[in-house]
């Protein structure tokens, strides 16, 4: 039963933060949108029932009667909760329903782990950059002394970072030399993520996935989290270039999004 407020509760937190991110992204700072989403993941792998009056479902339902003017029927509420009652007493019931979702995770997690075979793959046929000192030199020029490693690979459009024992920053063959244009606005992204732990972020984010399959608001999670892992990386450059680059940079970061090989829009993570 609390299961399933759980993920009532995590609905409301979700939609919440959609909303507050909709109408403030721009001025929220993104560490506050990372706490929010921490309290999400908090709610998921915590089985505590957590009482108070300030809560995100009190929100969530303060909005739909007050500002949206919405009659949430108590008569469908407690009816809803009188059926899943009932079904959380029948053993049969729960038993099918554990099968089902031992199957879900199980096709979820086959889905990422082919994400985790390509990266294997990535990193095995991947080659150390031919320019690495000059890179060094870059980052270092603007303040930036952690040595991530740097690798070059033919098969792949645009750079993306990955690796958590050996994190590093994958760049297409030549891409330094291709795109000395916009080299510096790409690394520093991928260093953002590297810097920001995104790739230890996405374990989390795909255990919390699996487990939660059913829920479509942890999809949502998902790939709103993903978004504001992108926008805090453009933030960090950002800080790093000035404002008066923004244009600029917002034109050659649509260019490499354009080319991103699979699932490279945000870093993989599992090595």
């Amino acid at each position: 039963m609390l299961f399933v407020f759980m993920n009532i509760a995590v609905a409301c937190m979700v939609l919440s933060i959609i909303a507050l991110r909709k109408v403030f992204l721009h001025i929220i700072p993104s560490v506050i949108l990372g706490i929010s989403w921490g309290l999400v993941f908090f709610r998921l792998f915590v089985p505590f029932d957590i009482t108070t009056n300030y809560n995100f479902y009190n929100a969530f339902y303060y909005f739909i009667e007050n500002v949206l003017h919405m009659s949430l029927s108590n008569s469908i509420f407690s009816n809803l909760v009188t059926i899943i009652v009932d079904a959380s007493q029948n053993k049969r019931i729960l038993f099918r329903l554990f099968i089902v979702w031992i199957c879900g995770v199980l096709y979820v997690g086959k889905t990422f782990a082919a994400d985790f075979q390509k990266t294997i793959h990535l990193k095995q046929t991947s080659i150390p950059m031919e320019n690495e000192k000059e890179v060094y030199e870059i980052l270092a020029s603007y303040g930036l002394s952690k040595k991530y490693l740097l690798y070059e690979n033919e098969t792949i459009a645009s750079p993306i970072a990955y690796g958590i024992l050996k994190p590093m920053i994958l760049f297409p063959k030549g891409f330094y030399k291709t795109h000395a244009d916009m080299f510096d606005e790409a690394l520093l992204h991928e260093y953002m993520h590297l810097k920001y732990h995104h790739q230890i972020i996405q374990y989390f984010l795909i255990l919390v996935v699996m487990i939660n399959w059913f829920n479509p608001f942890v999809w949502i999670m998902y790939h709103y989290i993903n978004r504001d892992m992108e926008v805090a990386c453009d933030r960090g450059v950002l800080k790093l270039l000035g404002k008066e680059h923004r244009e600029t940079y917002a034109l050659q970061l649509v260019h490499l999004v354009e080319k991103k090989p699979w699932s490279a829009s945000k870093p993989i993570g599992f090595l």
